[in-house]
């Protein structure tokens, strides 16, 4: 498998090592964009907290969507602006990140624990690829 440094858009992975000893299931990803000069709040603010998840139960069929809870970009003080104009821009930069799925609020979720599932995360326009968990015990919270 190629790293996931080597790869444009977003990418993710299980966590094996980690979320499965936990009976959580941990996602890591690599997110990489090209980033305009004046863009890096926008881009980063709220990076990795507005990731936007899909799960689809193999057993039931049933698909559950993460909620959207992208905040609108207000005034937060030129300080905030100028710390993130420091960032690289005019060039792709990449960001690693790293979330237990059991602390991501869904509009909707099943009563029962999920054990078999296929999972796509999106962000800024891209979607990733797509992993399948198997034998898990997946418990989503409902927003």
């Amino acid at each position: 498998m190629a790293k996931m440094s080597d790869t444009k858009g977003l990418k993710i992975r299980l966590n094996e090592d980690q979320a499965l000893d936990k009976n959580k299931v941990q996602i890591d990803g690599h997110f990489s964009t090209f980033v305009t000069c004046g863009s890096q709040y926008a881009t980063w603010h709220q990076f990795p907290e507005t990731i936007n998840y899909t799960i689809k139960d193999l057993k039931t069929g049933e698909t559950y969507q993460s909620i959207d809870n992208t905040l609108s970009i207000s005034w937060d003080g030129n300080e905030v602006y100028e710390e993130y104009s420091k960032k690289p821009c005019d060039q792709i930069v990449s960001e690693d990140f790293s979330v237990y799925i059991e602390d991501v609020y869904f509009i909707e979720a099943p009563e029962n624990l999920i054990e078999n599932f296929e999972l796509t995360a999106e962000y800024f326009g891209y979607k990733s690829n797509t992993i399948v968990v198997n034998n898990s015990k997946l418990k989503l919270k409902k927003f």
